[in-house]
């Protein structure tokens, strides 16, 4: 092997966006960048890249502005020492084992072999790339990951809900990626999408990828009033918050330990007319996916008197846990909005209200 096999880490990150496409770039100093809300990038270059530019960094030795060997810095920026084999270090060697053999560790320029995360020694001659991704969703997910539109691999994600892929042997130039994930309820995350610039013979690792929750909702029209239960999967003890657009009132809740999310939209604070909710994640450590899919649901007035049904107060024909929320929602109130919450007719929504709702629970009317 003629060629130096070296390595250095390049930091990037990539912005994740559902339709940008986020914008990076290379730096030759190493650098540590914390973020909770990228994907964190490490560039494993295993073959001399910057050699010949006549900027001094480690590891070169030398950079005398050429790649021309016999003039005392050869083409791999190293000091030339023409005793290499005879099993003594010698200003200049990392090694010398006393042969020219490559593949043991010492390589016939009597340079330490570097060893690539796959266990081999990598062929400079190859102009492969190594892609690994690394990412959290759900627990049990069913991950798939695609390369330019077409699928490049599946996988499953763990009971922690950590996932990966390696992708070799992969074209050099830019790859368009992109990744969703099914949680155990066929529900899919929303694809995120992002853009990496492979180089040859390297190993790109795209690390902290975190797949937006899944989310449903129990019904998309409700009385104003009534409790509407908004639910999905996560990564396991991440906070989820919701969101509504249209009003400043959001709400959270925290996932289970098998990713489990549920939480109730008080509408009494909601007008009349049609609203979206849509979650997010933040994780223990910091970390934000993006936001899930919008879901719909239309919130309607509270009933005029006359059309009441007594303790069915969401008028579906029967007496359940809904309208019990709505009753709660009302709960003390002397005037409430909905004028069926106060079955009586007695001017508060009270434990005689209730108690009528019970008689009714289950049946139909």
């Amino acid at each position: 092997m003629k060629k130096k096999i070296f390595s250095r880490i390049i930091y990037l990150i990539l912005t994740m966006g559902l339709v940008a496409v986020p914008f990076f770039s290379y730096t030759r100093a190493q650098t540590t960048v914390t973020s909770t809300n990228n994907i964190l990038v490490t560039v494993f270059v295993l073959g001399p890249q910057v050699c010949g530019d006549n900027i001094l960094q480690p590891p070169e030795e030398c950079d005398d502005g050429n790649l021309i060997n016999g003039d005392g810095c050869d083409d791999q920026c190293f000091i030339e020492v023409p005793e290499c084999g005879n099993g003594i270090i010698e200003a200049g060697e990392e090694c010398d084992d006393g042969n020219l053999i490559n593949g043991d560790g010492c390589d016939d320029q009597c340079n330490i072999e570097i060893i690539n995360p796959g266990g081999r020694t990598w062929d400079p001659d190859e102009d492969q790339s190594i892609a690994d991704f690394f990412g959290r969703t759900s627990p049990y997910a069913f991950v798939t990951l695609k390369d330019g539109g077409n699928i490049a691999g599946t996988t499953q994600a763990d009971e922690n809900g950590l996932f990966d892929f390696r992708l070799s042997s992969l074209s050099t130039g830019v790859h368009k990626f992109s990744l969703y994930g099914e949680d155990r309820y066929r529900r899919n995350t929303l694809t995120i999408n992002f853009s990496i610039s492979l180089v040859e013979r390297t190993i790109t690792r795209i690390e902290n990828i975190f797949l937006p929750p899944t989310i449903s909702i129990a019904r998309d029209e409700v009385i104003r009033g009534q409790l509407l239960s908004v639910f999905g999967e996560t990564y396991p003890n991440s906070n989820v918050s919701l969101y509504l657009p249209d009003n400043s009132v959001n709400f959270s809740t925290t996932a289970s330990h098998d990713g489990y999310w549920e939480t109730n939209i008080t509408t009494s604070y909601l007008d009349v007319g049609s609203f979206s909710v849509k979650a997010n994640s933040e994780s223990s450590d910091g970390l934000f996916s993006n936001y899930s899919e919008s879901l719909y649901f239309e919130v309607h007035p509270s009933p005029l008197p006359g059309v009441c049904a007594g303790p069915d107060l969401n008028i579906d024909g029967l007496v359940d846990i809904y309208d019990f929320s709505i009753l709660l929602a009302f709960w003390q109130q002397t005037d409430p909005v909905n004028i069926c919450a106060d079955i009586n007719r007695d001017a508060i929504v009270n434990i005689v209200d209730f108690s009528i709702m019970l008689s009714w629970w289950s049946k139909p009317l």
